[in-house]
């Protein structure tokens, strides 16, 4: 099957037609939903978990369009407590439901029903999300991981930790994140964050993703995820890590990638594409 994922729509396959599948699936008892986007095509196909970030405003359906015509499942799910999906929003659920999904994804059905290689997982994520997907490769096998964006919580919350105002910033400043979530608060969140500071941040898993292949894209006008904070810091902590296989791209625009979506899904889709 031949794919054209920006320019054109790749031929159908009346036997496998592409498709667009509602899923859901359990952690810790809690209901979460998602969708698979579908290749045309017998398969098998690798798969990419496009992880969004708090609350995620941009959930990136356009990234996992562009996914699915280049020969990709893409599947995006809704963390617990965040739109619509059952249970508790938190830092640490974000994590938990990560993992929770990729084993969904290698389960009997969703491999057959989504024609999926359950060898083959990457993952992309942005702001917290990215941050998620970094962590998640830290632990669990997988091709690589992209972070867009990326939000580092553990340094965040490290810096809350130092005195009662930052605490008091971090937690205003998560606010505006709060319509889409239930079961949480601000206040709530950020003192996780200064809680798990230690295990939330990504420059202390630099030994663990260095034999990883890691794409880590900023926004150098990112007022949400600071390059100074976010990024610059895990670029060389993955460089004195020895990270073979690190690509670090910075691109002109804010820290939804708005005047560069295009850009963000070539540039993304190139990477996943060494992969598979």
């Amino acid at each position: 099957m031949s794919f054209s994922p920006i320019g054109e729509d790749p031929p159908d396959d009346p036997d496998h037609p592409a498709a667009l599948e509602a899923m859901d699936f359990c952690c810790a008892g809690d209901r979460i939903n998602g969708v698979a986007y579908v290749p045309a095509g017998a398969g098998p196909y690798p798969a990419v978990l496009v992880l969004h970030g708090l609350p995620g405003y941009e959930r990136n359906f356009d990234l996992a369009h562009v996914f699915r015509r280049a020969g990709w499942v893409a599947v995006i799910f809704h963390y617990r407590g965040a739109w619509g999906s059952g249970g508790t929003f938190s830092f640490t659920h974000v994590l938990e439901d990560s993992v929770a999904a990729l084993d969904h994804l290698r389960s009997d059905p969703m491999v057959e029903s989504c024609r999926i290689d359950p060898e083959r997982f990457a993952l992309v994520g942005a702001s917290v999300g990215g941050w998620a997907a970094l962590i998640t490769a830290a632990e669990v096998d997988v091709l690589g991981a992209a972070s867009i964006a990326g939000f580092n919580v553990g340094a965040v919350g490290a810096l809350a930790g130092k005195q009662a105002s930052l605490l008091d910033e971090l937690a205003e400043d998560l606010k505006s994140a709060m319509r889409p979530l239930g079961a949480t608060n601000a206040r709530a969140l950020a003192e996780e964050a200064v809680a798990k500071s230690d295990s939330f941040d990504l420059c202390a898993r630099g030994s663990a993703l260095a034999h990883c292949p890691i794409l880590l894209l900023a926004a150098s006008n990112d007022q949400a995820a600071p390059m100074d904070t976010h990024h610059m810091p895990l670029v060389r902590a993955l460089r004195e890590a020895g990270a073979q296989r690190l690509t670090e791209i910075v691109v002109d625009t804010d820290h939804a990638f708005s005047g560069k979506r295009v850009t963000l899904a070539r540039t993304t889709l190139d990477w996943l594409q060494t992969l598979a």
